[in-house]
């Protein structure tokens, strides 16, 4: 992937030394979080396309779409800014077929009544303070958390207030990055490279 970024060879290296240093895979996969573990994937699934294999690319990708869609979508981002679209359609096949395996279950998990309010009250149970997904310091596993809500948690306490700014922070960089001429003229340069 970094072969067709434009970037100096120094770059190259403090941005791949980057990724080893902030992704702590086995930290993440020890407490049962698999978000590094989707980082590493959608990064492999953009080398694999990038080198030639679309298929399995492909296939990353989708997987990833099934564990952790809100990382995946950063994988579907970057190939459809270098008008990529074969690996984005492709990797969509996985998680169809998950949701049509799940809507031919569907019927006989309908006869539970309260299996949402049981999935309600674990998530709130996990999101308490303390709690394995609480982004607050007082989470002695918020190191672990891949999102800006760890962060953001060290200032901002109410995790209301803290899921708010997160939503508007990743309002603005996605609406912002994209629509800057150098960073689209950029990856488009890289993505016709591609072809």
């Amino acid at each position: 992937m970094l072969e067709n970024i434009d970037i100096s060879v120094t770059s190259k290296w403090g941005f791949a030394g980057a990724m080893l240093a902030f992704g702590p895979t086995h930290s993440g996969l020890s407490v049962g979080n698999p978000s590094v573990f989707a980082c590493s994937a959608v990064t492999i699934a953009i080398c694999v396309v990038l080198a030639g294999r679309v298929l399995l690319g492909s296939i990353i990708l989708g997987l990833v779409h099934c564990i952790k869609p809100q990382i995946s979508v950063c994988g579907v981002i970057v190939f459809a800014m270098w008008a990529l679209w074969k690996p984005v359609f492709l990797s969509l096949i996985a998680p169809m077929a998950a949701a049509v395996a799940s809507l031919t279950r569907a019927p006989s998990v309908a006869q539970d009544q309260h299996w949402l309010a049981t999935l309600r009250g674990n998530i709130e149970l996990t999101l308490a303070p303390g709690g394995i997904n609480d982004p607050r310091p007082t989470n002695f596993f918020s190191y672990h958390l891949v999102n800006l809500q760890a962060l953001i948690g060290i200032w901002v306490r109410d995790a209301r207030v803290n899921n708010i700014v997160v939503f508007l922070i990743a309002i603005g960089m996605t609406s912002l990055y994209p629509v800057s001429k150098y960073s689209t003229a950029h990856f488009r340069a890289a993505g016709s490279r591609l072809r």
